[in-house]
Order: structure tokens, then C-alpha cells, then sequence
């Protein structure tokens, strides 16, 4: 009884509070402005989040290189979102170090890593402090050298970041994928590497970034084999595969981010 008094509060709570930021959300528009803390305000914004739209309106010659790599390992397991935030360069061609208080080593290029996984566990989540917490996702931030980044960054355009997405693919949200909104050197890329994929599994910045996250969930590595991930109409077929408890959806492939396709709730 216990458990289930916890729930109710719970969602009785989320719902309540949920109106109220849900109207803020929406006086502000459906675009991205960088966070997804905000549960309320992630559902409405997601699409433009991790099509990198703040990064692309934010892209000029006069800005530094930055970088959004969002890993899905299927929707509702896991999602990694990569926040990579290079500081401006001196006429040397140099980084720059952070403004005082910034708390980031001269340097060095600052990284958050927002991880959602899975379904809530109502039962284990202390509700005194944050209400919110369960749908929150786990940060962690921390920093790489130059020499990482020239890594990470070499590795993406070797990749194909910059030579365009592949316009009207569908990605099914269960499938293993990463999308990548960059600004690199004034101008904004979009990008997409899929499971069972060549370039998916040939992808070298992936090991970098999980090698150095440091956070306590640990990365979904994508199944071994050649069968591409996808969605089915038929509800049967599709909890058969699938075997989790989540509405799945198809995000489609546009050339600066991605849209959301068909969905299929759960029967």
C-alpha cells in the first residue's frame, strides 16, 4: 500500500505541477534553448533539442565551435545528450580560458552529458525535495584537452558531419543511432550515423565520450547483427519485438534536424 500511495502522490503532483510550467513552456514557443531538465518542457521542445536548433540560430563566424551528439539506444532504455562547448580561441589560435568562477582548468573544453533511462521507478525516488526528480535527466559535466577534442572532431568529419544528412530516412525511436548538430567554424552541420550501419559502427568519438563520462549509468552498447531497427503498425508485432512499455515513435530525417513521423502506442 505503501508503493502505491507513493505513486499516486507522486503523479497527482507531476500533473499538477506540470500545468502550471506546461503554460510557461508554451508562452516561451516549442524551440530549444539548450536544457531538457524540465520534463514538461523537454516533451515539447525535444525535436528541436536534439535537432540542435539553439545551435544552429547561435552559429556564426564570431562564435565558438559547438557541439550537440545525442545517442539513442532505443527510446525506452536509454538517451545520451552530449553537450560539447568549446571556449573562443586568441588571434593564436589558441583556447582561451573561461571566464573567472567558471570552475573549468585553463584549456580545457568543457562537456555535460544528460542521460535519460528508462521507466520511472516510483518506489525507490525520495519526493521531499524535488517533486520532479524521476523525469529528470542524470547530469554529469566534465572536461577533455584540446588534443581529445581534435579527436572527436576529426573523427565526425571523417564521418560525413559536414557532407549533409540523408533526407527522409526514418529512425525508429527503439533503434541505436547518433545525431549531430554542430557548429563548426561558423557554419551548422547535421548528421546522422544508424545501426546496423558501416559508418555507424566505424564511428570513433562514441568510445571517447563513454571512455570519460564518468556517469553512473553506463552506456547501451547497440545488438550485434544486421537487422535494422524498426517500428511496426501491427500492435502485436511491435510489443513482440520490442518487449518494453513505452510508446515508441519515427523521428524523420530533415536536412537540418529531425521531425517526428508516426507514433504506436502501446494497446
Amino acid at each position: 500500500m505503501k508503493e502505491l500511495s507513493t505513486s499516486r502522490v507522486l503523479m497527482s503532483a507531476s500533473r499538477i505541477l506540470g500545468g502550471v510550467l506546461l503554460a510557461s513552456v508554451l508562452l516561451q514557443g516549442c524551440s530549444s534553448q539548450g536544457k531538457i531538465v524540465n520534463p514538461f518542457e523537454r516533451r515539447l521542445v525535444w525535436f528541436s533539442h536534439i535537432s540542435g536548433e539553439d545551435v544552429r540560430t547561435g552559429c556564426t563566424d564570431a562564435t565558438p565551435d559547438r557541439y550537440r551528439l545525442t545517442y539513442y539506444a532505443n527510446r525506452a532504455r536509454q538517451v545520451r545528450v552530449y553537450e560539447v562547448n568549446l571556449p573562443p580561441e586568441n588571434s593564436d589560435g589558441d583556447l582561451v580560458p573561461p571566464s573567472t568562477g567558471a570552475g573549468i582548468p585553463d584549456g580545457l573544453v568543457a562537456v555535460a552529458v544528460d542521460v535519460l533511462d528508462g521507466p520511472v521507478d516510483f518506489t525507490r525516488v525520495p519526493i521531499i525535495d524535488d517533486i520532479l526528480r524521476p523525469w529528470k535527466p542524470k547530469r554529469r559535466e566534465f572536461t577533455i584537452t584540446p588534443d581529445v577534442m581534435q579527436e572527436i572532431r576529426f573523427d565526425m568529419i571523417e564521418s560525413g558531419v559536414t557532407k549533409g544528412a540523408p533526407v527522409g530516412r526514418v529512425l525508429a525511436s527503439p533503434s541505436f543511432f547518433w545525431l549531430a548538430a554542430a557548429c563548426i567554424d561558423g557554419a551548422f552541420y547535421f548528421q546522422v550515423w544508424e545501426h546496423p550501419d558501416p559508418d555507424f559502427r566505424a564511428l570513433a568519438f562514441p568510445a571517447i565520450l563513454f571512455g570519460r563520462d564518468g556517469s553512473s549509468v553506463p552506456p547501451l552498447i547497440a545488438p550485434a547483427g544486421e537487422e535494422r531497427i524498426v517500428n511496426y503498425t501491427d500492435p502485436r508485432r511491435q510489443e513482440l519485438v520490442h518487449r518494453d512499455i513505452y510508446n515508441h515513435y519515427d523521428l524523420i530525417v530533415e536536412a537540418q534536424g529531425v521531425a517526428t513521423g508516426n507514433t504506436y502506442p502501446r494497446r
